[in-house]
């Protein structure tokens, strides 16, 4: 057989094959293979690469910038360097001398409500546009989202009892009432806006035409926060009660039934993680709610209910100092609990502590704190 006088090199291949095996490899390959030629070298840097990589790697990452025109070499960077940080407790603190009750990371930029006030801003913290009497009384919660018509709505609630809906430059667009008590938290799955009470209900709208649809009434006790997943509505009410609901059928289905109260819920990989003012975070299965596992936590860190979970990783506020009350925050991997690094001492007593945008949100009485690794220079090169 005469023998081919083919040359078969890694340059014969096309775009697309290369495209998808490369799929199958780290950054850190791609920066070698990038040597091997300039075409080698435009292909590692395609987005699709990168949004990839962040997909699998960092799906919280992913979640948060899915819907954007972003560059996903820049996420995946600042998701590195954030996991770089925790491990060599390396962090800035921008303090915003304000008390934030409840915020939300969208599309690059952080919603805020404190007392009446509306503010959007930037990754940082600084004010874009407020709205200074967005409400009558206090606003509790916000929620971001885009509808099908491509328009961004921000929803707000609070003491007023009523939800306003306002666009992206805070021009009142609509107003929900109907609750006859204060609205704690708000949800949206689909085209139905889910607000939760004090006075028990969870009232569902359509957000097309803002109309009411009907409301839940099973769990007979104030309500403070709501979040939907896995075809459930779980709502969690004052004195550590939780109700499940079907969120297509409305269906009642139970309560959560766990040894300690429960005052903190997320729901994470198909697992409900929960926990009260103890040292254990219970970890229950997400389908018949049983206990898989517990997590155990340092002594320090009663007192507190806070918790929150990140691209794999468990974020738990610390006590370290009594007078005046001090955190550090502990990390731990959500998988085999390992540990993964302490910031240390930075934060003040938080009574809302969020992980977004590969920034930690510790809010206290008086001011809002994000901690970040580096600076915008050191992020952005």
């Amino acid at each position: 057989m005469e023998a081919s006088n083919h040359a078969y090199s890694i340059e014969t291949l096309p775009d697309e094959l290369l495209l998808l095996a490369f799929k199958k490899l780290s950054p850190k390959e791609w920066g070698v293979l990038s040597l091997v030629s300039q075409r080698i070298k435009t292909l590692v840097e395609n987005s699709s690469l990168w949004k990839s990589y962040c997909k699998s790697e960092f799906p919280d990452s992913f979640r948060e910038y899915k819907d954007s025109n972003t560059e996903w070499k820049m996420v995946y960077k600042e998701a590195v360097f954030f996991e770089t940080a925790i491990r060599r407790n390396e962090f800035t603190c921008l303090t915003i001398n304000e008390s934030v009750n409840h915020l939300q990371f969208f599309q690059d930029k952080i919603y805020t409500v404190s007392n009446k006030k509306i503010a959007i801003r930037d990754i940082d913290g600084n004010p874009l546009e407020e709205k200074a009497e967005a409400h009558t009384e206090q606003i509790n919660c916000i929620k971001v989202a885009q509808g099908k018509d491509g328009q961004l709505r921000i929803y707000t609630g609070g003491i007023d009892k009523t939800i306003r809906i306002w666009n992206s430059t805070l021009e009142l667009q609509a107003k929900c009432e109907g609750h006859t008590g204060t609205i704690n938290d708000l949800e949206i799955e689909g085209q139905r806006l889910f607000s939760a009470s004090d006075d028990t209900t969870i009232a569902i709208w359509d957000i097309i035409t803002f109309t009411h649809l009907t409301q839940l009434t099973d769990l007979n006790a104030p309500l403070q926060s709501l979040t939907i997943a896995a075809g459930k509505i779980f709502a969690r009410a004052k004195y550590g009660l939780t109700g499940v609901w079907d969120v297509k059928s409305y269906k009642f289905l139970g309560t959560i039934d766990t040894a300690n109260e429960i005052l903190n819920m997320k729901i994470y990989n198909n697992e409900i993680y929960c926990r009260g003012r103890s040292d254990i975070i219970s970890v229950l299965d997400l389908d018949n709610y049983k206990s898989k596992k517990a997590i155990i936590l340092s002594h320090l860190s009663r007192g507190t209910s806070y918790f929150d979970i990140y691209n794999g990783k468990i974020f738990v506020p610390h006590l370290v100092n009594f007078n005046p009350k001090t955190y550090s925050i502990q990390v731990f991997d959500v998988e085999n609990e390992e540990p993964k690094g302490t910031i240390k001492e930075i934060c003040a007593y938080a009574f809302n502590f969020q992980v977004r945008a590969n920034r930690i949100f510790c809010n206290s009485i008086c001011k809002l704190q994000i901690l970040k690794s580096g600076t915008n220079e050191t992020i952005r090169n």
